[in-house]
This record gives structure tokens, sequence and C-alpha cells, in this order.
């Protein structure tokens, strides 16, 4: 008796919950504004390139060699066998302008309802008003991004 009445039970919550909408088949359906523009993809450029390491204000760079300094002090593990090491752990790549603006070359080219040229001229058009941005690296972003 108590077997059937809990079978019962959750058979009646499994279709009450079915018949709530979003718990059925429906399409999913994504925002429009998440796309990739120009305007956002620009943005997110100059965020990551105010964070590459050769851009560092003063303060990061001392944090980063005081970083640098502790972890030279650890000794090396040269005289340990591999299982007394542990699992060696990944290397981390350090991110470079020619890398984020490959990245960005494949994003550009994903934006909807402009062609790669187009959208990648409005992204220099933004960038080149920014500041922050370097003469230099603005000619090697028009190079690869407005072609």
């Amino acid at each position: 008796m108590r077997m059937t009445s809990s079978l019962i039970f959750a058979l009646l919550t499994l279709i009450v919950s079915a018949g709530f909408t979003g718990c059925g088949n429906h399409a999913v359906e994504f925002d429009k504004d998440a796309e990739h523009n120009p305007e956002s993809l620009a943005q997110e450029f100059l965020f990551r390139y105010k964070a590459l390491p050769d851009r560092a204000s003063t303060k990061q760079k001392a944090q980063i060699a005081a970083r640098e300094k502790a972890e030279a002090a650890v000794p090396d593990a040269v005289d340990q066998t591999k299982s007394e090491r542990g699992a060696t752990t990944k290397k981390v790549t350090v991110p470079t302008l020619d890398g984020l603006l490959t990245e960005t070359e494949g994003r550009v080219a994903g934006v909807p309802g402009m062609s790669r040229t187009e959208a990648g001229s409005k992204v220099v058009e933004i960038l080149a008003k920014e500041p922050a941005i370097t003469p230099d690296d603005l000619q090697l972003i028009r190079e690869r991004l407005a072609q």
C-alpha cells in the first residue's frame, strides 16, 4: 500500500511538472543582444588590450615581479622523482597583441548582418578613438581587422 501511494505521488509529480511552461520540449531562444556586434567587440578588445602584460601599470609590474621573486625562492624539484613531484601543471601562455588580434578577427567574421570588412572597419573606427591604444598598435589593428 505504501509503495503504491509513493508510486502514484511520483507519477502525479511528473505529470504536474511537465505541465508547467519551460518543462516541455520548447525551442530555445537566445537574446539577440547577446550576439556579437562591432561595439561589443571593440569594448572587449580594449578591455583585454589594457590587460596585456606589456601594458601593465607600474603597480601591476611590481606585483608581478614580487610574485616571480617568491616563486624563484621555492626550491626546484630536480632531485625528486616524478611520483614525489606530483602531477605536472599546465603551462599558462602569456597573452599577446597578436593572439588578441587573431581571436578578434575570428569574432569579427561572425558578426551577423555585416561583412567581415564592414564589421572590422567599424571596430577599428571605434578603437581609433581610444587614447589607451598606442599609434603603432593602432596601425597593426588597422592592418589586421580592416582588410
